[in-house]
Formats: structure tokens, C-alpha cells, sequence
């Protein structure tokens, strides 16, 4: 058997649980004919308006669209965009969710303004949490307690630094995957960047990285080498992940590394090709993929993604026929 047919045969089997900061997405849809003559701004005359799942409920969402069982673990407003953003994760076959709802800040909101398939704003309503301690131990049981009830077959912490994870909550999480022998994967963003140690797979993008070093970084093997293995001496994590935008990704695992250009026909929009690379990443890593196989697999993801406007899923359909285009399926 093929390592492709392997690996999609493996995904139904999988339980991903997904940590970390929830978000909804909303999208304004409409044309611009004029510029206002209030001000020199477009007018968008609106269309139509939709929402989607955004951050880690995006990640758990391209799990379940993948066939995998998932899981989330995060924090709600008690808003109407908190409703909205519960009901999308409840239809989106996401199950054993353990969402909390709090007063203190909103749920973080991106609206996107679409003139055809130009981006032209966008608007974030949103609020940095700062929980207590008790707050963070809460926590840290709550998702103790979803672990050994569980037992998912691996963890993902998607960070977007908007406050559920703080480094005092990943330290006490890292603990409690490695007590069961729980690999986990992370997506990090500037903040708390060295925080995850011993990780399995750790996906920065390439801004993120350079954001970490006072050298240079370019999208090459020889530059992302170096990054890549000071990087390994502080987290001494397994799998390295970089991905690059439209030069496509980076992988390294301590014996092989390199640079994969991208699978993507067309970038039209990167938004969401991060949520699906870990995805698919942290499924490939439970596969036992080769450098090579995890970054075909993960290409294909994160190029599909990039071809559509909006926060977009990979499915396993769609992933199915990239491996296919690639003629290894």
C-alpha cells in the first residue's frame, strides 16, 4: 500500500483535541462603484454576509472536515458573536467541545470587507484576556480532565496570543500531554514563542520566526537551517515546520530538511492555510510521515486552502484529489 493510502486511511481513526483561542470570522460581500463623497472611500454596496469559524475552532473545523474526530477546548464571550461562533462549531461536527463563556472581554471578531475578491478592510473587535491564576488552574483541570476521560490520540495549541494561553497554562499543559504520552503540535504567534518545549511539531510562519532573531531570514534551505537549528536547541522539539506563504513550506526533523514550494495553481488568499498545513501535519505526524511525505501532504493542504477567498476547510476530498494531482495517490 501506498504511504498516501495509508496515511487518508489512517485520518478516520484519529482524535485531534484542539486548545487554544476561538475566534468568528465574519464576511461582508458586495461591489464598489463609487468612492463616497464624504470622504475618498470606496462604497461597498452590500451583497451578502455570512460567518465562519475562525482561530482554533478553523483548526478542530478542518479536522472534522478532514474525517478525523475532533475536540475543542477555549473561551467564548457572552455575546451574540459567542451564539453565532457556538452554533457554527455544533454544526460543524466538531463534538466534546468544552467551551467556557465569560463576561470580561468579547469574543474576538474579524469582519472582512469583500468588494469581488478584493479584500478592502478588515475590523477586529477584540479584547486581550488576562486570567487570574484561579482561572488558569480551572483551566488546566478542565482540559486535565478532558485528557484522561479522552485520551485523544494528540493535542494541537493553536496560539493566537488573545490570551488563553498564557506561558504559566502551556508549561501545565505540556506536563499533562507528556504524563500520558500525548504528542502535541503547535501554531504559535510572537508571543510565548519558546514557551513549548519538547513539542512534536511546531509550526511558526516565517514572519513569525524572524520576529525571533536579530539575522536575517530568507525562504531558503541554507537560511532556514540556521533558524531552524537554534530554534531546535532551545525548544528541542521533534518536527519543524516553516511555512513560507506562497514559496510553500519548510520542514525539518532534526536529519533532513528543505525548503517544498507550494502545490497552489493560484494563491488568491493565504487566510486560513495555516489552520489547514497543522492539520494536516499533526495527522501525518501521527502516520509516521517521512520530512518529504509530511511536507506533500501538507503542501497540498495549505495550496488548496490558498485558492479560494475567505477562511476556507480542506476536505478529504479535496486533499484526495491534490494527492492525486501530485500523482502519488
Amino acid at each position: 500500500m501506498e504511504w498516501t493510502e495509508q496515511f487518508i486511511k489512517d485520518i478516520s481513526k484519529r482524535h485531534i483535541l484542539v486548545i487554544g483561542d476561538l475566534m468568528l470570522d465574519r464576511y461582508l460581500w458586495g461591489r464598489v462603484d463609487r468612492i463616497s463623497p464624504e470622504a475618498p472611500v470606496p462604497i461597498l454596496q452590500l451583497q451578502s454576509s455570512h460567518n465562519r469559524m475562525g482561530g482554533a475552532a478553523n483548526v478542530a473545523f478542518n479536522l472534522a472536515q478532514l474525517g478525523c474526530r475532533s475536540s475543542l477546548i477555549g473561551v467564548v464571550g457572552e455575546d451574540t458573536n459567542g451564539d453565532h461562533l457556538l452554533q457554527l462549531i455544533r454544526d460543524g461536527g466538531i463534538g466534546g467541545n468544552s467551551i467556557s463563556r465569560i463576561s470580561d472581554v468579547p469574543t474576538t471578531t474579524k469582519t472582512r470587507v469583500i468588494a469581488g475578491n478584493q479584500h478592502i478592510l478588515r475590523v477586529d473587535d477584540e479584547e486581550i484576556l488576562h486570567p487570574s491564576k484561579e482561572q488558569e488552574d480551572t483551566f488546566v483541570q478542565q482540559v486535565a480532565d478532558c485528557l484522561r476521560e479522552t485520551r485523544p490520540d494528540a493535542i494541537i495549541l493553536q496560539d493566537y496570543n488573545k490570551g488563553v494561553l498564557t506561558p504559566d497554562i502551556i508549561a501545565a499543559l505540556l506536563d499533562e500531554a507528556r504524563a500520558l504520552s500525548i504528542p502535541v503540535a503547535v501554531d504559535p504567534k510572537f508571543d510565548n514563542f519558546f514557551a513549548y518545549k519538547g513539542v512534536a511539531v511546531f509550526k511558526p510562519n516565517m514572519k513569525e520566526l524572524a520576529a525571533q532573531y536579530s539575522f536575517p531570514i530568507e525562504p531558503t534551505t541554507e537560511s532556514l537551517d540556521r533558524a531552524s537549528r537554534e530554534l531546535r536547541q532551545i525548544l528541542d522539539h521533534e518536527v519543524s515546520c516553516i511555512t513560507l506563504s506562497e514559496h510553500g513550506l519548510y520542514i525539518d526533523d532534526g536529519n533532513i530538511s528543505g525548503v517544498h514550494p507550494t502545490t497552489s495553481l493560484e494563491v488568491v488568499d493565504v487566510c486560513g492555510a495555516g489552520d489547514a498545513v497543522i492539520s494536516v501535519l499533526t495527522l501525518g505526524y501521527l502516520s509516521n510521515l517521512t520530512p518529504e511525505q509530511l511536507a506533500i501532504a501538507a503542501n497540498v493542504a495549505g495550496g488548496a486552502v490558498c485558492e479560494h477567498v475567505g477562511v476556507t476547510p480542506i476536505t478529504i476530498e479535496v486533499l484526495k484529489k491534490g494527492l492525486r494531482v501530485e500523482r502519488i495517490l
